[in-house]
């Protein structure tokens, strides 16, 4: 398959006095150029020389036709691209002013504290009401962050914000979580032994009535999530519809590795989870379990360090499912003035809570209809993101392919939100065409190009094209024959046909190669190409 290349977003400026506000008061993200790519340890390429040539954009010969500037940073798969501005004012008023001051008041950088009250206003709604497209047809609300940066970047600073009022709803305010995970397995004998004395009894042919305080089935009351493992999570989904928060300042851990002993079991159970469907499980002690609606919100931290070890197995869908919110910020020790409208934060949270779901033959949750109006501008966004698929990579290409998914939890939740924090009761008539606009914008220049971010950065083996381009620049040859100097040269990373084919096209496309001049007389097309000086230049220096 032809690669071609896909050039990162650029930033979005922000525009409104809210946003300038925060550019001045905040703490700053991080303006600087990226750094210059450094040499790897197979390819001795002085990064130095890769700096000046970004430095200075390459100007190459013209009388030669080569382009005038090249952009190298392919060179180093670790590079991140510049990270997107958050479009604060795409947020519906009322939510854009209680971000803004509580990123003030607390000294923390915007994206942050934005995508972590997300996750919360996500979390309390659950699955009490999802955006009805038509008829028999309704989209859950559910939403996973995983805020991205080094420590001291206020990262976990922003979800304990949050993490303090959802364990206030959920009556875990004083309770450890051992302890509720000891209530929970309490629960889980004791519903156990009346099934085990349910069966004696039918056996014995004596009649038994399980204990007043015993209901088989979905119950309700819980928010957070207190396990993480298989079993654990089986335990605590099946016992209600309204869905679950996990909230985990280490996201890593959390999820699908280290904190289970049945790490395929819970990835899957996180997998499923965001579509909040029916779900049956096996399990040792009871056999075929039904979880009725699994559905889970996620809020997380993680290291960029640790993007890679998390995305190892990402192809799965898992990768595709989060809003990954990795800034250019500075790591600071700067501390926080005062709480900011905290409790104003407490009481959304808690009204959202409060919806009440249909909990009918029809379904659980009560239905949002999306406005008429809206489905225009989602379909044309969706045309759009369909179209980059066929230009981006795998992961990327996933993203992409979920973005009208994005799109239509986050304008819910906005216009849910928004409804409760204008004082009105219930929920909203519909989801409205300017928060599935403001919703769209916060895809389309934030959401998406953060992935495509990350997913780079967390991709550290370097592309064919990467290694081919070290491979000539030390062979130091101004032209190069694809048969005899690539496939069959010593020591070249790249000898398959294919791969030697479509490194060589990417690296045409990034002006890199070029073909040489068909000989006279030659029978068939040549496969000779010429490399950019520049490229062979540093090598030398």
């Amino acid at each position: 398959m032809r690669k071609t290349i896909k050039k990162s977003a650029s930033k979005a400026a922000a525009d409104t006095e809210l946003s300038s506000t925060i550019e001045n008061d905040l703490p700053q993200q991080s303006t600087d150029a990226p750094s210059p790519v450094p040499a790897v340890a197979q390819a001795p390429i002085s990064p130095f020389a890769i700096a000046e040539m970004n430095d200075n954009k390459v100007e190459s010969v013209d009388s030669d036709g080569w382009a005038v500037e090249i952009d190298w940073s392919f060179l180093d798969p670790s590079r991140a691209a510049p990270a997107p501005v958050f479009p604060i004012e795409k947020l519906p008023e009322p939510l854009a002013e209680l971000v803004a001051k509580l990123a003030l008041a607390r000294r923390l950088v915007v994206d942050f504290v934005a995508f972590a009250i997300l996750a919360a206003l996500s979390g309390a709604i659950g699955n009490r009401a999802r955006v009805q497209l038509f008829d028999g047809t309704l989209e859950p609300l559910a939403i996973y962050v995983a805020l991205v940066g080094a420590p001291s970047t206020g990262k976990s600073q922003a979800i304990g914000m949050v993490e303090t009022r959802l364990r206030a709803l959920d009556g875990d305010l004083t309770a450890s979580v051992s302890g509720a995970a000891m209530a929970a397995s309490h629960a889980a004998l004791d519903r156990l032994n009346v099934k085990i004395r349910a069966k004696v009894a039918e056996r014995l042919a004596v009649e038994f009535e399980a204990p007043e305080d015993y209901r088989e089935g979905p119950r309700g009351g819980r928010l957070l999530l207190t396990e993480t493992t298989g079993p654990g999570l089986i335990e605590e989904l099946s016992a209600d519809r309204s869905g679950r928060m996990l909230v985990t300042h280490e996201l890593s851990g959390a999820i699908g590795y280290l904190s289970s002993s049945q790490p395929a079991r819970s990835r899957g159970l996180f997998l499923q989870g965001f579509d909040g469907n029916p779900v049956v499980v096996s399990t040792k002690s009871e056999g075929r379990k039904l979880i009725p609606e699994l559905l889970l919100s996620v809020l997380g931290a993680v290291q960029p360090g640790r993007l890679s070890y998390l995305m190892r197995h990402g192809d799965d869908g898992f990768a595709a499912r989060f809003f990954w919110v990795h800034p250019d910020v500075v790591p600071s020790a700067a501390l926080g003035d005062n709480p900011g409208p905290i409790d104003d934060l407490a009481g959304v949270l808690s009204a959202l809570q409060g919806i009440q779901p249909a909990a009918n033959e029809h379904g659980y949750s009560a239905a949002v209809p999306l406005a008429a109006d809206a489905r225009a501008p989602l379909e044309m966004a969706a045309k759009k993101w369909t179209t980059d698929q066929m230009f981006s990579s795998e992961l990327f290409s996933s993203a992409l392919g979920r973005g009208r998914q994005y799109a239509l939890r986050l304008a819910g939740i906005l216009q849910i939100a928004t409804h409760v924090m204008e004082g009105k009761s219930g929920l909203p008539d519909v989801v409205s065409a300017d928060a599935m606009t403001s919703a769209i914008a916060i895809v389309d220049t934030y959401i998406l190009p953060m992935a495509e971010r990350v997913f780079a950065a967390s991709d550290t083996k370097p592309s064919d094209a990467a290694a081919l381009a070290r491979f000539l620049a030390r062979s130091g040859k101004p032209m190069v024959n694809a048969r005899a100097d690539i496939m069959r040269g010593r020591g070249s990373p790249v000898t398959q046909a294919l791969a030697v084919r479509e490194a060589i096209e990417e690296l045409e496309q990034r002006g890199v190669l070029r073909p040489a001049p068909q000989r006279p007389g030659r029978g068939r097309p040549s496969s000779d190409w010429i490399v950019h000086p520049a490229l062979l230049a540093m090598a030398r220096k």
